[in-house]
C-alpha cells in the first residue's frame, strides 16, 4: 500500500465521517431537536385578541409576571407592565382625573 493510497482511504473516512455526522444532525432536528427543557415554561401565552389583520393584543407571563402587548406593523407597544398583576381584583392602575 503506498502513502498516496493511505491518504486518499484517510480522507474517504474523513468525509463519510462528516456525512454521517451531517445526516444524524438533520434527523435529530427532524424528529424534535436538541432542546433542554426546564421543568417549567419561562415564556407562556396566556391569550391573544385580533383587532385586524395587523393588529392584536397579547397577553404573556414571563417568569410569573404578567404582560400585556399590543403588536401592529410598527412594532409592539407595552400596554400594561410586568409589575402590575392581572389576577388580583382592582389591580389595574386606576385614570387619573382629567
Amino acid at each position: 500500500m503506498d502513502v498516496a493510497e493511505g491518504d486518499l482511504i484517510r480522507q474517504m473516512l474523513a468525509v463519510l465521517l462528516v456525512f454521517g455526522l451531517l445526516g444524524a444532525a438533520v434527523w435529530k432536528l427532524r424528529s424534535g431537536g436538541f432542546s433542554v427543557r426546564s421543568s417549567g415554561a419561562r415564556l407562556v401565552s396566556e391569550g391573544r385578541l385580533v383587532l385586524t389583520p395587523q393588529h392584536a393584543i397579547h397577553m404573556l407571563r414571563i417568569d410569573g409576571r404578567e404582560l400585556v402587548v399590543a403588536t401592529h406593523p410598527q412594532g409592539c407597544s407595552v400596554l400594561l407592565p410586568a409589575s402590575v398583576s392581572l389576577s388580583a381584583p382592582g389591580s389595574l392602575p386606576a385614570k387619573e382625573p382629567a
